[in-house]
């Protein structure tokens, strides 16, 4: 034991137990201040029923012994049964050894096998693992974490040759409370120009980095190049030292940023952690290979909304959620000739006076849909009122200033748990599918307590539906207003729900 830890208690272990080691090596001088060490001390083990077993004999260290084991009986919870007294003391020798069991160690111990016996029986047992066909096993080690990746392909030369061959890869730079180490970052790096040394295409690369140290972003920008992926997923963060308290408040900023995609990237996924991050401006010589985008987390779209002003000339799905609105969000052709596939999903407005409006205008839309389950729920009535502590980060209840559609192809509709002011529909293609969903009630009630509740009516709900439903009759081919009405259905007193995945009306007189 080093010298440092002379006269403290320690937890060991001892042929695979643990043991609580007094080993006080205490002089005269030094009694009565022993310093407790703590780990996983077991109650009963050192309180047994029987009573408190101490020696009888040189009573003068019995107040000693009992104030090491009450300062730890009263700080911790296991460790193996105390036997009674073995005849050492502390002023004996240097380490008091204490108080494991003997008996159960050396029943342990002759319980186990021999050696050889031991030896031999795994040399019996299978390797099924190793039967495992090439493909098999590379698609397990994508799903693991980098450190226990690079732990399992040392085990043989067989695995080390599949890590070339790994279809995805995922790199953590950084989490927002690890200790910053470049020589970490430098280890990824090396990894993957050894995954990309055999020219093995990577169909997915996911890196996990800080958006506010540059020594990060300049290797993930270099990784994202090098490794040319068809499916590019990136989760830039800031550090909890970052503007501490207010990391995750839109206020926060981390500055604007750009990516440049690599040519064979056809799918990419933002997915910011912290109100900090900023959507990106995304360029590149063969952004217009890129089919499918996905902002996906807590990032703030402001007047330079960067991928509203980009050109994306094949982009067909756009994925846009939890976000929050500061300005008014438009989608066009303009930008996005090929866009036939739209979601909104738990897109929020800055603040309860935030005028935010939504604009989709695209010639060849075929499906939108729409939710805001987390920031337009409504309670009913008879439910307590609840106030809820509202940090600022969005508006207490959502509700967009205006929604304006034209899509002429448009085939599939859904609005499900969303409120706007205005709702105005110019055109629609033959609708397939259409699923509307809003729900009247009280909304979420801020603190202070006494904070009037606001709510949703009955004819509120009713003309958001009606406005939309007429918008959407030119889609849905119905003979009379009665045909459509007809579809509506009430959940209960509160949901007004239509569904129509037909669009197969009967024929009226």
């Amino acid at each position: 034991m080093p010298d440092e830890y002379h006269g403290i208690p320690q937890l060991i272990s001892l042929d695979g137990h643990r043991v609580l080691y007094v080993a006080h090596a205490l002089s005269c001088s030094q009694r009565g201040r022993a310093i407790v060490r703590l780990w996983n001390v077991n109650l009963d083990a050192m309180f047994p029923r029987s009573g408190r077993q101490f020696p009888k004999r040189r009573r003068r260290h019995y107040g000693r012994i009992v104030l090491v084991l009450d300062e730890a009986v009263a700080a911790a919870p296991s460790a193996d049964v105390l036997r009674s007294y073995d005849g050492h003391y502390p002023d004996d020798e240097t380490h008091v050894a204490g108080v494991v069991r003997a008996e159960k160690s050396n029943r342990i111990a002759m319980e186990k096998p021999p050696q050889h016996e031991t030896t031999t029986a795994a040399d019996k047992e299978e390797d099924h693992i190793s039967k495992l066909p090439d493909d098999i096993l590379v698609q397990i080690l994508s799903l693991c974490p980098y450190r226990t990746l690079m732990r399992t392909v040392s085990v043989s030369t067989r695995w080390e040759r599949l890590l070339s061959q790994l279809p995805d890869l995922t790199f953590c730079l950084s989490l927002p409370v690890d200790t910053l180490s470049e020589e970490r970052v430098q280890s990824m790096a090396r990894t993957l120009r050894r995954r990309c040394a055999d020219h093995h295409a990577i169909k997915t690369l996911r890196l996990v980095y800080r958006k506010d140290v540059a020594m990060e972003c300049r290797y993930a920008d270099d990784m994202i190049a090098l490794a040319n992926a068809t499916k590019l997923v990136l989760t830039p963060h800031v550090g909890m030292e970052f503007l501490p308290g207010e990391e995750f408040l839109p206020d926060a900023d981390a500055g604007a940023w750009s990516l440049q995609l690599p040519p064979a990237t056809v799918e990419l996924q933002v997915l910011p952690f912290s109100y900090a991050v900023r959507p990106p401006r995304i360029h590149g010589a063969d952004i217009s290979a890129l089919r499918s985008l996905t902002l996906l987390g807590p990032t703030v779209v402001s007047e330079d909304f960067s991928l509203a002003a980009t050109v994306f000339p094949s982009l067909e799905d756009l994925h846009i959620g939890e976000c929050t609105l500061a300005v008014s969000m438009s989608i066009s052709s303009d930008t996005m000739p090929r866009l036939k596939h739209l979601r909104f999903t738990n897109v929020s407005v800055r603040t309860d006076d935030t005028k935010a409006a939504i604009t989709v205008l695209a010639d060849d839309l075929r499906t939108l849909r729409m939710s805001c389950p987390w920031y337009s729920k409504t309670e009913s009535l008879s439910e307590p009122l609840m106030f809820s502590c509202h940090y600022g980060a969005t508006a207490v209840f959502t509700k967009y200033s205006l929604f304006r559609l034209r899509a002429p192809k448009l085939a599939v509709f859904e609005w499900r748990c969303c409120y706007a002011d205005e709702v105005r529909i110019e055109a629609v293609g033959r609708l397939s599918d259409v699923a509307i969903e809003v729900a009247a009630g009280r909304t979420r009630t801020p603190t202070p307590i006494g904070t009037e509740p606001k709510y949703v009516t009955i004819q509120q709900r009713d003309k958001l539906v009606t406005d939309i439903l007429q918008g959407l009759m030119p889609g849905l081919q119905p003979r009379t207003w009665k045909d459509v009405r007809r579809k509506c259905m009430q959940r209960d007193d509160r949901w007004l729900c239509f569904e129509d995945t037909t669009s197969a009306y009967p024929a009226t007189e």
